[in-house]
Parts: structure tokens; sequence; C-alpha cells
């Protein structure tokens, strides 16, 4: 079972406090006017050493922390009475212990309130003041203007005491009040703002495009700052995402996405290189500024024509910054510190699902281009296969038809051993060109002997096939690539050397593999593909890929940059092609 709160004993310490100055004062108006008391009469220093006592004991269940609600009340009582008590017997409504009596009378005002201290406290007082006027009057027979006067004063002060401390107290509870209230609605802000928050993140954890992510990222924040601070015009706020084109600073700023956005300001491009956006870059902080519309770059855009608060934050992950976030409103100082802070936190929640996206749309991009990739292959294959099995096997079948009818009808056995040598060189041929297509699609060599093996292997099984002329020079190359980029490379000397036996007539290839030393720590392997065929202009090429079926010089280049490379492709009409590939090699021994 949880523990009961323990109660707050704050007033009750400070009351036991007051009461030891309260006695000690009762004590010295007792020692200096001797007077007003009776001579000899120690019951009136036991009254204080009474209120010792019982202020002993309320000490000591403060201590212990046991103090029930009803025995403050009860202390109080007993504090009323000494008071009374000290008054009667120091001289009635002549008695100095005006001061003794104010004390109850003050405490009872600010435990309870004006009414009950009155009613508690004064009001016995005020009681006793007559009834000790009325006994003396009784006694005298005569009604004298002094005392009158007196107890009028005495009880206007008595009364007026408990009324002021009422009134301060009264002050003291409505401040405590309004700062409550403050506090209460600036944690509802808060927990709006947190709930905007937390909808936001959640809102772009299930967003992987790119697009949605920055609109959410505008409606959301933009939601969120007209609950901060002030009341924001949603029909008059213009909220933007610029982002940079290229590597911040120095790429332009482009405008992707927003709200209230007019027609002519979709996308649009500004160089920060000065005024507000600028600041917000080179500062990496949240900016709040006016006067938009005289902003060097802001006055750019149409949207932002007419406003005059604007605050802007950086798009920021790590040292890097990839665009800002703006809002900007007609409304004069409408934007505060605490705008800015917040687009802040909605500016860090937005970047990593902008991060997210952007990734997930570069995987969708090269899952595509793997398709795309594999399509190609599949349409390479069946394209070989037609050009070479296929019609082989089909000249096959022609023949053994021929070779059954010479047999049938003729019987003409040479002619038919003649045809079925032919036969045997067409299906020995085919043999071959099925296993240089197999050994193209999967060289076991290069796994198990490394590149240069895998390309003196290929260039034997092309002599041998095509009577193509290779030249092979490997000797610089000591295997300094891994197995996959291996692989690659030779995917890309492949698809050169398939190039130039398609389309360029050359009669001699070469080869060449090396590895060139950069610095200490790093060297480049260089494959090179030289042919003396017909040659072609790279650049009309390249232009046409659009209206190609083949995107071979393409695929050379993505190739390469897979394995960190680069491909460079020299062509010129008459005067053959030159393909060289170069993969960095780094962190060697």
């Amino acid at each position: 079972m949880a523990d009961k709160p323990k109660p707050d004993l704050t007033l009750d310490w400070l009351i036991c406090h007051l009461r030891w100055a309260w006695l000690i004062v009762a004590f010295l108006i007792i020692f200096l006017k001797p007077s007003s008391t009776q001579q000899g009469d120690l019951m009136i220093y036991l009254l204080p050493a009474a209120g010792v006592v019982y202020n002993l004991m309320v000490l000591g269940m403060l201590f212990v922390g046991w103090y029930p609600a009803g025995v403050a009340a009860f202390f109080h009582l007993l504090d009323v009475a000494l008071a009374i008590a000290l008054m009667w017997m120091t001289g009635g409504y002549t008695s100095p212990m005006l001061p003794v009596l104010l004390f109850p009378v003050i405490v009872a005002v600010f435990r309870f309130n004006t009414e009950t201290g009155l009613l508690m406290s004064a009001l016995p007082m005020g009681a006793a003041y007559a009834v000790s006027f009325i006994d003396f009057t009784l006694k005298t027979a005569d009604i004298q203007r002094e005392p009158v006067t007196k107890t009028i004063a005495d009880l206007t002060v008595l009364f007026g005491a408990g009324l002021l401390a009422g009134y301060i107290s009264q002050k003291q509870l409505q401040r405590q009040t309004q700062k409550e209230k403050a506090e209460i609605n600036r944690l509802r802000i808060e927990s709006k703002q947190a709930k905007a928050i937390y909808e936001m993140a959640n809102t772009l954890s299930k967003t992987l495009n790119y697009q949605k992510v920055l609109r959410a990222m505008v409606e959301l924040a933009q939601r969120a700052l007209s609950q901060a601070g002030g009341e924001t015009q949603d029909q008059n706020t213009v909220g933007m995402v610029l982002l940079f084109e290229e590597e911040a600073p120095l790429g332009k700023l482009e405008l992707v996405a927003g709200r209230n956005i007019p027609r002519p300001d979709v996308g649009t491009k500004v160089t920060p290189s000065e005024g507000l956006l600028a600041r917000a870059i080179y500062s990496a902080e949240a900016i709040v500024g006016r006067h938009v519309s005289r902003d060097p770059v802001l006055k750019n855009f149409i949207a932002l024509h007419n406003c005059d608060s604007v605050v802007c934050a950086p798009l920021r992950a790590g040292y890097d910054t990839y665009g800002l976030v703006l809002f900007a409103n007609p409304q004069p100082n409408l934007y505060t510190q605490e705008h800015a802070t917040l687009l802040t936190i909605f500016c860090n929640q937005a970047i990593i699902a902008m991060q997210n996206a952007q990734l997930y749309e570069d995987l969708e991009r090269e899952q595509k281009k793997l398709l795309e990739k594999e399509a190609q292959a599949r349409h390479e294959l069946a394209r070989n296969l037609h050009d070479g099995p296929t019609q082989a096997i089909a000249t096959v079948a022609m023949r053994l038809n021929f070779i059954k009818e010479l047999l049938r009808r003729e019987g003409n056995i040479p002619k038919a051993l003649d045809e079925l040598a032919k036969v045997e060189q067409i299906t020995q041929r085919t043999t071959k060109e099925i296993r240089t297509l197999l050994f193209t699609l999967r060289p076991v060599v290069l796994e198990t002997e490394g590149l240069a093996a895998a390309i003196e292997q290929y260039a034997d099984r092309l002599r041998d096939l095509h009577n193509l002329n290779i030249e092979l020079d490997l000797r610089g190359y000591n295997g300094e690539l891994d197995t996959d980029a291996e692989g690659v490379l030779f995917a890309i000397i492949e698809e050169a050397i398939g190039n130039a036996k398609k389309h360029a007539s050359a009669d001699l290839i070469k080869i060449r593999v090396a590895t060139h030393r950069v610095s200490e720590k790093s060297n480049i392997v260089s494959a090179e593909v030289i042919d003396n065929g017909k040659g072609f202009d790279v650049k009309a090429v390249q232009a046409s890929y659009g209206q190609r079926g083949s995107l071979g010089l393409l695929n050379m280049d993505e190739r390469a940059q897979m394995i960190g490379g680069r491909c460079f492709i020299d062509s010129v009409k008459g005067k053959g092609t030159r393909v060289k590939v170069e993969v960095p090699v780094q962190d060697l021994a």
C-alpha cells in the first residue's frame, strides 16, 4: 500500500517559532511595567510560563511529524485565552498588552481567513475589553473620556490589524493563484507542444515519402507554433522548407515545400549570402527577426512581401546543414525566442525523418537499377543465345534433315558423311560458344585464381572461338582488389570487349591491368581495353541514351562507381576506342 503524503507543516513551524518571540514580549511587558500588575502576584508570571510549556509540546509534535489538523485550532484557542488572561490580569482595558493581543489575531487571519480570524481572535478579545470597561464603569459609576478613547483606539487597532493582515493575505493568495494559473497555462501549452512534437515524430516515422515528410513537418510545426506564446493567424502564416542544391554553404537554397505559397514561388532558388538566412546558417541557431520584405534574400519570394515577423531554423545533422525551415506572418513582433526553440526541436525531429526518407528513396532507386540491370542481363543472354547457339542448333536440325533425305532417297553415303562432319563442326563450335557464355556469366576461375587468370582464360576462349587478336599485359597487377571488386572489374572488361567485338570491327584488342602507387598508404588499380576499330562519337552516344535500347557505356560507369572507381571512355572515329577504369585501394600495409 502506498504511503500517505506527509502534511505541509511549514506554517506551523513558523508560528511555533514566532510564539517564542510573542512570549518573550509578554515577559518584557510584565517586567518593565510592574505598576500595571498586582505587586507580588506570581500568577501573572505563570501565564507566559504556561505558554512556554504548551509551545514545547507543539515543538515536540512538529518534530515527530504528528500534528493533526484540529490540533492547530486548539493551540490557537490557547493563544487567544492566554492573551485575554494576560490583558485581564494586567489592567483590563487599560492593559499595555495590546502587542500581545495582536499576535493571535494576525496568526488566525493568515492561517484561516479574515472572517474566521476576526471571529476566533479579535471578537473574543474585543468582548474582553468591553467587559473590563463595563466592570470598571459600574464600580466607579463614572465614565471618563480618556478610558473610553483608549478602549476605542485599542479595539480599532485590534480589528484594523486583523483586516490589514487579511488584506495582505488575500493579495498574497491572489498573486499565488495567478502564478498557479500562469503555471497551469504554461504546462497546458507545453503539453500541447509535446503532443504536437509526438504527433510529428509519430507521423514522420511512418512516412517514407520525402515530399510527404516535408509537407507534414510544415503543417505540424505551424500547429505547434500557433500555440506558443500567442495565437498565430493560420490563414496568414507562410511556411517554407528551403533545401540546398549542393553542399552547404556553397549551393543555392531551393523552395521545395511550404504552406500559403503562390505558384510563382514554387522551385525558386536563392543564394543565402546575406540577411537572415545567412545568419541562421552560419550561427547554426534559430533566428527571430522582423521586416521580412526588406531582407535582401527573402524579398525574392512573393509570399513574404506582406510579412513582417519571421522565425527561421536550420535543418542540421551533426555539422552538416541541409537547409532551412522558415515561418513568417504579417503581424509585427509575433515570434519570440520560445517559437525559435520550438522550431529547433521540430527541425531536429524532421531531419531524422528526412534522412530516413532519403535513404529509402535511394534504396528504391538502387533496387530499380538492379532490376533494370537484371532485365538487361536477361535480354542480353536471350540475344546471345538467339544469335549463337539457337541459330547453330537450327542449322544442325536442318542439316540432319538433309542427311536423312540423302540416305533415304539417294543412298549417297559419302555425301551424307561429309554433311555429318559439318554438323560435328557446328556442334563443337556451339559447345564452345555456350561454354564461353557460361564463363562470362560466372567465371569460377575468378573466385579460385583471381582476376588475371580469369582474363587469360577469357582471352583464350575468344581467340579460339572468334579468332580475335588479343594482347594481354597483366604483369603489373598482383591481386590488390578483393574478390567482389575483381568480379565487377571483370564484368566491365567483358562489356568493353563485347562492344569492340560487336560494333568496332577491330582486329586487335589490348587488355592491360596494373597497380600504380599513389601515396604511402594508397594505390590505384587501372584496367584498360584498347581496340583499333572504327571508333565512335562518345558524347553523341551518351546523349542518345533516351532513344537507345542499349546502355553499355552507362553500365560500365555505374559498375565502376559501385567499387569506388571511375570509368573513362575515349574514342575517335576511325582511330579506335580506349576504355579505362581506375579503382582506388586504400590503407595498404
